[in-house]
């Protein structure tokens, strides 16, 4: 019998399988509104911790001494519970109701589907695990980051998040593309 043994590329395998598998079963619209969350979950979980880094913690000394000594958890965590509230609230409760017009072959519908399950995935995942590496997500859109010794025996993460700018603009260039070559309204 064979034992898997447990690592971050196993973690990461994992939830990209889970979350590509949502997403696949899902209707394209909830994978399109499940990418503006994204988008959106991204900003405000920056924004918090900006907020907390350049107005709180200058003004209170006494919780900038504990934050100095748990920087990296501290914003880590900060930035994954704010990146899954807004999230978990824009899928359930957001009012925003996305409308497209599909393409006229269902091959080329599920085709679609599957590529934009993928990229959203990849997207969401690595999103994660920038946040897990303690470094912010516009760090390593830019290649600027440093993640902690965690995932130096990792395969995957690694090359995945020094390339994380090119999940960043994926999905978008996806939609605009879809956007030119899908069929027109009349």
């Amino acid at each position: 019998m064979m034992e898997i043994q447990l690592s971050w590329d196993v973690v990461f395998v994992a939830l990209l399988v889970v979350v590509f598998g949502i997403l696949f079963l899902r209707p394209h619209k909830f994978s399109l509104r499940l990418l503006l969350g994204t988008y959106l979950s991204l900003i405000i979980a920056e924004g918090g911790a900006f907020f907390l880094e350049k107005i709180i913690l200058p003004a209170a000394p006494e919780l900038q001494n504990w934050v100095s000594e748990k920087e990296i958890l501290v914003f880590m965590c900060i930035r994954l519970v704010l990146f899954g509230a807004a999230m978990l609230l824009f899928l359930s409760r957001a009012h925003y109701h996305i409308e497209h017009k599909v393409h006229d072959h269902w091959i080329a519908r599920s085709i679609i589907h599957l590529v934009f399950s993928l990229l959203i995935s990849l997207l969401i995942v690595s999103s994660i695990f920038s946040f897990l590496s303690g470094n912010s997500v516009i760090e390593a859109a830019l290649g600027t980051f440093a993640p902690n010794d965690w995932f130096d025996t990792s395969l995957f993460i690694l090359p995945i998040l020094n390339i994380f700018g090119l999940w960043l603009a994926l999905p978008a260039v996806g939609m605009i593309l879809v956007s030119v070559i899908g069929p027109r309204e009349t």
